[in-house]
């Protein structure tokens, strides 16, 4: 999968991250992200069959489907079956900013995030890791990322229970000192996000 990733000069990209079913580049000349996922064998001929989308396919999917439901994503240049490009987002992940704002600041992020998460379980997309740097803000607003792991098909209600038990534990990595300047608790949080 490796011979996949077209690179014209190697030394104009920066390697992010390379491990095992994935690596990220950055072009910093035209300001790009392009992902390359190498999934499983037993993976490829299930998308082959149609079973499921091929991960870059996915991404763009979603994307489209998080906008529509007003969250906001990543720009994407480009797809295919197995690779991903998109333009590199201004900004910073949720969970710095939260860490660094003052107390108006940080609940507002708290509250955007918080409207993230209920907008997804609303439009019954399946996402397992609301870990905070997940999320990119960016000129006050929310940003999803690494969308290809994302579901919205008719299995939702079967992975919802799934999905809040996993939810539970990832919020736990919204940074303690922004819970304290607002006088809250993690499940302060939680109990906010089910109630609808």
């Amino acid at each position: 999968m490796e011979k996949d990733l077209k690179i014209d000069n190697e030394k104009d990209y920066e390697v992010v991250k390379n491990d095992k079913r994935s690596k990220v580049i950055y072009n910093p000349k035209n300001k790009k992200y392009k992902k390359c996922f190498y999934p499983k064998f037993s993976k490829r001929i299930k998308w082959f069959f149609k079973m499921g989308r091929y991960p870059g396919h996915n991404f763009k999917y979603i994307s489209d489907v998080l906008n529509t439901a007003g969250i906001k994503t990543v720009n994407i240049t480009d797809f295919n079956k197995y690779e991903v490009t998109t333009q590199a987002l201004p900004g910073k992940p949720l969970g710095e900013v939260l860490k660094e704002s003052n107390t108006k600041k940080a609940k507002i992020c708290l509250g955007k995030y918080i409207n993230l998460i209920k907008k997804l379980i609303d439009n019954r997309i399946y996402f397992a890791d609301y870990t905070c740097n997940n999320f990119f803000m960016f000129d006050g607003e929310i940003y999803a990322l690494d969308l290809e792991d994302y579901r919205k098909d008719c299995l939702f209600n079967f992975r919802k229970k799934k999905m809040l038990k996993k939810m539970e534990s990832k919020i736990k990595t919204i940074p303690k000192e922004c819970l304290e300047k607002i006088n809250v608790t993690h499940n302060d949080i939680l109990k906010e996000i089910l109630e609808n």
